[in-house]
C-alpha cells in the first residue's frame, strides 16, 4: 500500500497512542524471569522443535510459578499463551488441580468448546483459558484482565495479537501482563515490539 501512496505514511496510530487515546487499555508490564535453556531447544525451520519445546515448558515447577504470578499479579479474567496443544491441556489441568476454573482451547479433540469457553470467561465462569494458535486476533473479550505470555514468540506481529486480546477497554481496566521472558532467540526484540 505504502508503495502506492510513493512511500508517504499518510497516517499512523500505535500502541502507546492509543492508549493516550483511550482507545485502548493502558497495561502494567511484568517480565518473570523464565528458568527454560533455551539454548538447548533445537531450532528447526525458523522455529523451536516443537516436541522439545512442550518438554521444557510443561512442567510441573514452571506452572507452579505461572500460578503464583497469576495469584499475585494477575486481575479478573485470563488468557495464556500455550506452546502446544499439550502444553495448554498441562496448564488447564494444573489451574484446576488448583482450585482455579480453566479450560484449554485449541483445534485439538481435548479442547473445550471454543465459543461457550470465550462466552464463561466473559461472564466471570472461567478464571482463565489457555490457547494455543487460537485467539490471536478476532477476539473481543472486554473482561479480559490479565494475559499471560507462557511461550517464546518468534514473531513482533504475533506478540502484539496476543498482548491485543487484553487492550479491549472496559471502565477503569489496566490489564496485566506476565510475560516468561526467557535466554531465547527474540529476547532483545521484545522491548522494541511494544
Amino acid at each position: 500500500l505504502l508503495a502506492l501512496c510513493d512511500n508517504n505514511l499518510v497516517y499512523r496510530c500505535d500502541l502507546h497512542e492509543g492508549i493516550e487515546r483511550n482507545l485502548l487499555a493502558p497495561f502494567k508490564y511484568l517480565g518473570v524471569p523464565d528458568d527454560v535453556d533455551y539454548a538447548q531447544i533445537p531450532w528447526r525451520s525458523n522455529k523451536f522443535d516443537l516436541e522439545e519445546l512442550t518438554t521444557a515448558v510443561a512442567t510441573e515447577a514452571r506452572a507452579q510459578n505461572a500460578l503464583e504470578q497469576i495469584k499475585k499479579h494477575g486481575k479478573g479474567a485470563a488468557i495464556g499463551f500455550c506452546v502446544s496443544k499439550k502444553h495448554a491441556d498441562f496448564m488447564a489441568t494444573y489451574f484446576q488441580k488448583a482450585g482455579l476454573r480453566s479450560v484449554a482451547v485449541h483445534s485439538g479433540a481435548s479442547s473445550a468448546p471454543r465459543n461457550s469457553s470465550l462466552e464463561m470467561l466473559s461472564n466471570g465462569e472461567l478464571d482463565i483459558l489457555f490457547s494455543v494458535d487460537m485467539f490471536n486476533e478476532g477476539v473481543d473479550v472486554p473482561t479480559i484482565g490479565t494475559v499471560l505470555m507462557l511461550r517464546p514468540t518468534e514473531s513482533k506481529i504475533l506478540f502484539l495479537q496476543q498482548l491485543g486480546r487484553g487492550l479491549r477497554i472496559s471502565d477503569g481496566k489496566t490489564l496485566r501482563v506476565i510475560d516468561y521472558i526467557g535466554n531465547h532467540r527474540t529476547f532483545l526484540t521484545k522491548a522494541a515490539a511494544i
